[in-house]
């Protein structure tokens, strides 16, 4: 029964594979458990804790789950990756985290989660693509892969393009005070080429101005220049959420919010020149949404977030594709 959801796989494929990388307990089969060193275990009572690794698990073929060693006799446990933390204990086995940053909290690193800000130990993925349903902006349709998901673990990262003065690493998050400024100032990096994509951020607003505030994700962003933003502002005393193209001065508003106090979660998501955006209280569950067809073709392209007239703490940024 070990190896058994492997062989369907090997029969579908026609291949016969010599490892089998499990990414949930559903890829094991149904009496299966998949491992946090990325193999299938089964029942054993044999095993002091009761499971032993699949017939396709490397070197740990054969193990029991709490006895991973190398067969050099060596004593020390194995290190797939080399990012040096054992297997045994290492979030993400096959992928090199030296740092295991896990911005959920579940059994995932971030760098080998399907649904890095959504803590779920066995996350569904109706489609198979590799991106958890939570987190796939097509979750009924293959195709979606996550291109880039940034925790700020370490405050803004080496080589990014910082547009303002004040951003800085607090805790866990990236943070910028720009309460008195009028102009946007933001973070960005190079994103992906296909123009389709889902830009995604959540953040806390910890001041705005009533004059002018604004704050979210950006896209289709030429470095230095223009490019759409998507996320709540606060002018003159009304609320709302705003998709704007900084290039034409073209701004598509709709009724919401932007509370100081509250945290968001904003996505704009681009197919070619349609663009939405979506943003929702995380506390209220309060959303709003608003979509615009845009010419703005910045090549190449960036993505980032911003902030107007506001001090926010972003918490993550996420950007998946699709070819």
């Amino acid at each position: 029964m070990r190896a058994f959801a492997i062989a369907v796989v090997a029969l579908a494929c026609g291949c016969v594979p010599s490892t089998f990388h499990c990414s949930s307990d559903t890829s094991c089969g149904a009496s299966g458990v998949c491992e946090p060193a990325g193999y299938c275990a089964y029942s054993d009572g044999s095993c002091a804790s009761g499971l032993r690794y699949g017939d396709l698990s490397s070197s740990y073929s054969g193990v029991c789950v709490g006895n991973e060693v190398p067969g050099d006799g060596s004593g020390s446990s194995m290190d797939t990756d080399g990012d040096g933390v054992p297997d045994s204990s290492d979030n993400c086995p096959t992928v090199s985290n030296p740092g295991q940053e896990n911005e959920d909290g579940d059994r995932f690193g971030d760098v080998c989660d399907p649904c890095p800000p959504v803590a779920d130990d066995n996350p569904p993925d109706t489609d198979g693509d590799g991106v958890a349903d939570a987190c796939d902006p097509n979750p009924s349709t293959p195709g979606d892969k996550i291109f880039l998901f940034e925790g700020f673990h370490h405050g803004v990262p080496s080589g990014w393009e910082v547009v303002g003065t004040g951003w800085a690493g607090s805790g866990d998050d990236v943070v910028i005070d720009n309460t008195t400024g009028t102009t946007a100032v933001y973070v960005s990096t190079p994103g992906p080429t296909s123009t389709h994509e889902t830009i995604s951020a959540a953040y806390t607003v910890n001041t705005a101005t009533m004059t002018l505030a604004n704050a979210g994700v950006l896209d289709d962003h030429a470095v230095g220049g223009t490019y759409m933003g998507c996320g709540p502002y606060w002018y003159m005393n009304a609320n709302g959420l705003d998709l704007h193209d900084t290039g034409t001065g073209t701004y598509n508003l709709v009724g919401f919010e932007m509370t100081v106090g509250a945290t968001y979660n904003a996505n704009l998501r681009r197919d070619i020149t349609a663009f939405t955006c979506v943003a929702t209280n995380t506390t209220s569950n309060a959303t709003a949404n608003v979509s615009a067809t845009d010419a703005l073709a910045n090549t190449p392209p960036s993505i980032g977030v911003f902030a107007t007239g506001s001090s926010i703490n972003f918490h993550w940024l996420m950007v998946v594709s699709n070819d």
